[in-house]
């Protein structure tokens, strides 16, 4: 504020009572303290500077003239002071202080929602519908004829290793779908069983539509959130509705951190390697079982990931339980993540496993002597000194006595059960390439979560403060 009143005192120390309010209890008092003078008050003026800009006004003591934008509700406050800036002649109570304070927050949620939020809400919903137009047809507006606006055409991307020339070739993405692809491979592992691939069945990119779907529901809550933040109403009932206004701007927030998630990484873990299985009749020639392709978005770029495995056939690692689904090497690594304390067991849905953190190579090795310590000490012992029933490290040792190429070590740490196999990663081709109308979605979901993010912590502000001031007239 520029100048001062005729009281020696800031425009906006006249102004601002309920910041005097709550800085009274020490030096200002609600029975005969003074408005002006009063040290108390002076210390809470930056608080008040930092809540109350937005409205041309006057100083309400000396009607001087303010530089300084303050919100409507202070003139609320105006009544309240006498001549000398006096409270002692209305003997205002607890009750009623917080009552003016929950006016005042009132009318600053209905100001905020009526003049800031609600001019900005058809430029959202407009730049979720152009996002949702563009992942599905390619082009920001649906196609109509009668209007010569046609399906934007599809989007074709380079793929291309950058240090060599193990990849080369073109894909093409048409909404949802890779449409088409065709490479050639120039890498000795992969060129034993494959020389060139070409797609012949589309191949959806779940994480698209998912982020699609959930730029969809974002709009919805918009168009449904309309009907009451556009009404006209008193500000006290905008207030009534202040956890129905944050819930519904958390809601919006989530749906959009889904859409961008979705076009950051594949969150889920069944879009890849080894929970995605992609059908070998999709391509030409016809995916051997030793070949792994998948196609998934990361960083809004189309990334294709190309696997050359080895299929372990040595028992008992090759070995899957028909009703989990689990491998012999699943199960030893349950074991082998419970704490050293713990007696081994096998994990199941009904027996679940103690978390445990991640083992490096040296507790590998200690786990694989501590289980089979456990386990030959937990079975009886027959005629001929050795245990009467098979053990997890007794059974590695027999079937690797005769056909050793791995050591066990390397089974567990490497191992991975994939397509109701069990098998090991040779070679590994994996090439993105950045795709011009994602990278745009992804901008423009980005900028709208930022201003709905500011929308919400606005208002959690306000609710906050106006908390924070009930709390200090209670005290």
């Amino acid at each position: 504020m520029v100048g001062s009143c005729v009281y020696g005192f800031s425009h906006w120390c006249c102004i601002v009572v309920q910041e005097i309010w709550s800085t009274t209890t020490g030096g200002l008092g609600f029975a005969g303290g003074k408005v002006h003078g009063t040290k108390s008050t002076r210390a809470g003026a930056p608080k008040a500077i930092a809540r109350c800009c937005r409205m041309q006004y006057t100083c309400l003591v000396c009607s001087a003239p303010s530089s300084q934008s303050l919100t409507p509700a202070v003139r609320t406050y105006s009544s309240l002071l006498t001549p000398t800036g006096s409270f002692s002649n209305f003997g205002m109570s607890s009750t009623a202080l917080r009552a003016l304070q929950q006016q005042h927050s009132d009318t600053e949620i209905h100001w905020y929602v009526s003049s800031i939020i609600i001019p900005e809400l058809p430029h959202v919903a407009e730049a979720l519908q152009i996002c949702s137009n563009l992942l599905k047809y390619n082009a920001p507006s649906v196609p109509d004829s009668s209007q010569h606006q046609e399906r934007g055409p599809p989007i074709k991307l380079p793929v291309s290793s950058t240090k060599s020339e193990a990849i080369k070739g073109i894909m093409t993405r048409d909404g949802d779908y890779i449409t088409q692809l065709a490479v050639q491979l120039k890498e000795p592992h992969f060129n034993k069983v494959l020389n060139k691939l070409v797609l012949r069945k589309p191949v959806v990119l779940k994480q698209v539509s998912a982020a699609r779907s959930a730029i969809d529901a974002a709009h919805s809550v918009i168009n449904d959130s309309s009907a009451f933040l556009c009404s006209p109403c008193s500000p006290h009932q905008a207030a009534h509705n202040h956890r129905q206004l944050s819930d519904t701007f958390r809601n919006l927030l989530s749906h959009l951190e889904v859409a961008r998630n979705s076009l950051q990484i594949p969150s889920d873990p069944a879009l890849i390697f080894p929970l995605n299985v992609t059908p070998a009749t999709s391509f030409e020639p016809e995916l051997t079982p030793n070949i792994a392709v998948d196609l998934y978005v990361t960083r809004a770029e189309v990334c294709i990931d190309l696997k050359h495995l080895h299929i372990v056939k040595e028992k008992p690692w090759s070995e899957i339980d028909p009703r989990s689904g689990k491998s012999y090497v699943d199960n030893v690594r349950d074991e082998m993540r419970l704490p050293a304390s713990t007696k081994s067991t096998v994990s199941t849905a009904s027996t679940p496993i103690v978390p445990s953190q991640p083992l490096n190579m040296a507790d590998i090795e200690s786990r694989l002597n501590d289980i089979s310590h456990n386990h030959t000490g937990d079975n009886s012992v027959n005629a001929a000194g050795r245990p009467s029933t098979p053990t997890i490290f007794g059974n590695v040792l027999s079937h690797l006595s005769l056909k050793h190429r791995y050591d066990p070590i390397d089974y567990v740490t490497k191992c991975v059960t994939y397509n109701n196999s069990v098998v090991m990663i040779n070679k590994k081709i994996e090439v993105s390439s950045p795709d011009p109308v994602l990278v745009s979605v992804f901008t423009k979901l980005d900028s709208i979560a930022y201003l709905v993010g500011t929308f919400l912590e606005n208002i959690d502000t306000i609710m906050a403060l106006t908390k924070s001031e009930k709390s200090e007239v209670t005290e």
